[in-house]
């Protein structure tokens, strides 16, 4: 995806966005690209590809490249037009890819443009229903879905209303775009692990974490911190008061974990853990050092630590 500089308008007129696509048709022509998904918007560009051919940057700055150019010249403007290089992440899993496409084509409707996805013009929505589409719209493993889901009818557009119409929820809608503008890896993600939510696969994932926890920058997120709080709180609803004792000290259970999940799975900073628990910045990483000890060291802490991830992530 990518955004216009200083967020300005993209793309003004309906010859930009059908520019913008002859360009990325052109990619797909040469086999740099598949294109699955996208929604071309007034300010920015959402796309879902594949590159067959490991080309996705080449690609990507010869579209970007040429749009501007056309964009400048048809203007009579000069200098940049889009805030940066394009940004990417990688998607292994089919429910992420799901969940992509759904975010997608609710693009519009989002933005009060669009009803429905498949009422507007500038997104995959509408094709992937028609009898025919764009040659360079990649259709194969949406129709597959679309197919399942229609079984022996022939309405196409209720069964991909069933799949990908439902609309993304505020949680899922902040965790994608919070993963979009995250400068960690895109190679470190930790859904494949984390979504089969197996006990003991969740609690060696927090001990791999806290391991490689140094003060870096965290990673990409795997949920979004309301649903990681709301986890949080139905567990200490459940479970009551949890105290952990300390020499000289006792410890409370439920705030070290917090911090935990902020900082690993939600992947936010000390300043915005800081900022959404009203405590100090040092509190924070005092706090966030406890938990990493504490799940290397106490079991009963890992456990229910591991169960809170369970749990936000069902």
């Amino acid at each position: 995806m990518n955004r216009g500089i200083a967020k300005r308008t993209l793309f003004e007129t309906r010859q930009d966005i059908r520019y913008f696509l002859s360009r990325v048709a052109r990619a797909v022509r040469d086999g740099q690209l598949e294109v699955h998904a996208y929604c071309v918007l007034s300010t920015h560009y959402h796309m879902l590809v594949r590159s067959p051919i490991g080309e996705l940057s080449p690609a990507m700055q010869r579209i970007q490249n040429s749009y501007v150019r056309w964009f400048n010249r048809s203007r009579r403007r000069d200098g940049p037009l889009v805030r940066a290089r394009y940004t990417s992440r990688r998607v292994n899993t089919l429910r992420y890819r799901t969940d992509l496409v759904r975010y997608i084509d609710d693009n519009p409707v989002h933005a009060n443009i669009a009803r429905s996805p498949l009422l507007y013009p500038h997104c995959s929505a509408p094709h992937h229903v028609a009898h025919r589409a764009p040659r360079w719209l990649c259709r194969d493993w949406i129709r597959e879905v679309v197919a399942a889901e229609a079984e022996e009818s022939q309405d196409s557009i209720g069964a991909y209303t069933r799949a990908f119409g439902t609309p993304p929820s505020e949680g899922l809608r902040r965790l994608i775009e919070q993963r979009c503008i995250s400068r960690a890896s895109g190679n470190d993600d930790p859904l494949d692990a984390l979504f089969a939510t197996a006990a003991p696969s969740v609690r060696l994932w927090f001990q791999r974490k806290t391991r490689l926890a140094d003060g870096t920058r965290p990673g990409l997120p795997a949920l979004d911190a309301q649903t990681a709080e709301a986890a949080r709180q139905s567990s200490a609803h459940d479970h009551g008061r949890w105290q952990i004792h300390r020499p000289r000290t006792l410890l409370d259970g439920w705030r070290l974990v917090r911090i935990g999940l902020l900082r690993d799975l939600c992947a936010l900073s000390f300043r915005e853990i800081a900022a959404r628990g009203s405590c100090s910045l040092t509190q924070a990483r005092r706090d966030y050092a406890l938990h990493r000890e504490l799940v290397l060291t106490d079991d009963c802490y890992a456990d229910r630590a591991a169960e809170v991830v369970r749990r936000a992530l069902q």
